[in-house]
């Protein structure tokens, strides 16, 4: 459904004048990104100081009535919370840009780069996220780029293993936006979980048939919540936590190659973990992995 302001605006030709405050309370745009964390970045470099630019913003109109925002996001922001001087005249002159649609309008806000606030990978991940409606609240989830970890996920999903899923951010999310929001509703720590591990959680969440015991092994893991010591038969949890830690002492994180190891190992954790197994042998790659997960089969007919 449509957003609209509070006070709706209807608007006739390509320029208005509004109050400030009037401009506050217009939804921002769909595909906007974390406005707060820029606007702290904001105030240090071009938002430091009033300029005499700062009074120019853009808005999308359907049927004459202004529906979001296009750019001055951070300038109202820093507005509201009094942390930027507003213009001199308390207005800010509006370029209106008719579209025919709210996603039309999120196309143009993507046309209004400057050199001083380019959209970052993570900027656009965010702003699919919102134009497809989700919100991302755990710290896991919302610091997380998460471009790396639906390419992997993606990429078995196509059968590309040897090559990135050449996915633009929107489709990324809308493909795994029940699998992401499955996983947000664990909460899991800022940083608990490495990519490779996030895109098996994407895939298991897609394809198995017990989300919860799917859920207690990725918090587990994230937790490090080890069930033996070392050098006693584990399950897949303290298997995957020591394989985790020797990797990254050996900076072996990193590379498409590493990566799609590191989802293979984690496979076999799990397995290990679902079955209840108890080994002290070390993990290896199932030999299965280069067709798993049946792309037709187990992930076709549930999307």
């Amino acid at each position: 459904m449509t957003q609209v302001c509070a006070r709706p605006i209807h608007a006739k030709g390509s320029r208005i004048v509004l109050d400030i405050d009037r401009w506050i309370d217009v939804p921002d745009n769909p595909a906007q990104r974390d406005t707060k964390k820029h606007a702290a970045r904001a105030v240090k470099s071009h938002l430091k100081a009033f300029a005499v630019t700062h009074d120019k913003v853009s808005a999308a109109t359907i049927d004459g009535e202004i529906v979001c925002k296009i750019d001055g996001h951070t300038r109202a922001w820093l507005w509201k919370s009094c942390a930027l001087e507003r213009p001199p005249r308390g207005v800010v002159y509006v370029d209106l840009y008719e579209v025919q649609s709210i996603r039309e309008a999120a196309d143009i806000y993507r046309q209004f780069d400057s050199p001083y606030a380019v959209e970052t990978t993570n900027d656009r991940m965010c702003g699919a996220a919102r134009l497809s409606g989700l919100r991302l609240t755990s710290p896991l989830l919302k610091q997380h780029k998460l471009m790396v970890a639906t390419q992997i996920a993606s990429s078995k999903l196509t059968g590309k293993q040897s090559q990135r899923y050449d996915g633009i951010e929107n489709d990324l999310i809308s493909l795994w936006s029940s699998e992401l929001a499955a996983l947000d509703c664990l909460q899991l720590p800022a940083g608990s979980l490495p990519s490779s591990v996030i895109s098996l959680a994407l895939l298991l969440f897609r394809v198995e048939t017990d989300a919860e015991k799917v859920s207690r092994f990725l918090s587990d893991v994230a937790h490090k919540r080890m069930s033996v010591t070392p050098d006693m038969p584990a399950c897949g949890v303290t298997h995957l936590v020591l394989l985790l830690d020797r990797r990254r002492a050996k900076k072996r994180m990193t590379g498409w190659c590493n990566l799609l190891d590191i989802l293979g190992e984690s496979l076999a954790c799990w397995r290990r973990f679902r079955d209840g197994v108890l080994s002290a042998r070390h993990v290896t790659i199932p030999a299965d992995f280069a067709r798993w997960p049946n792309a037709e089969n187990e992930i076709g007919e549930r999307r």
